[in-house]
């Protein structure tokens, strides 16, 4: 086998079985795509759930973000967010794994809608989400609504 049908194969062969793992291990949750465009989602990978969203602060277009949250914390911080939607605190911090989450509430026509931010020591946004409403915030945790 040439050298370069060994390197295609090799690639192929290491693409398909970190496919294959990843789908073993990972499940969506929820996610908002519309038009196949990702915006935001949650998926669990064992006993941890991971939401991954795109930046709207990144110069970049497509650059995503994520943070990690185990099992046990999953109900309690989606309670956590519709409360938000009655209540509408200024923000709400987070501690996830070293990462320092503000959900954010604000007033769009007329609508109640909450915003992740990623904040420094300082609480100045490094990265943050699209808004999304409360119906969108129950997709993305796989809630009817």
């Amino acid at each position: 086998m040439s050298m370069k049908k060994y390197f295609w194969f090799l690639v192929f062969f290491v693409g398909l079985t970190t496919t294959f793992c990843k789908a073993q291990n990972s499940v969506v949750v929820g996610e908002i795509a519309p038009m196949d465009m990702f915006l935001i989602g949650i998926e669990k990978n064992d006993a941890t759930y991971i939401l991954t969203y795109k930046d709207q602060h990144a110069k970049n277009f497509n650059e995503l973000k994520s943070f990690s949250f185990k099992e046990n914390m999953f109900e309690s911080f989606y309670t956590t967010i519709i409360k938000g939607f009655e209540t509408m605190p200024t923000d709400t911090k987070l501690d996830f794994s070293g990462v320092t989450m503000l959900i954010h509430y604000e007033k769009q026509s007329g609508q109640v809608m909450a915003q992740f931010k990623e904040v420094d020591k300082s609480l100045n946004a490094i990265s943050f989400s699209q808004f999304l409403s409360q119906n969108q915030i129950s997709t993305i945790f796989g809630k009817k609504h």
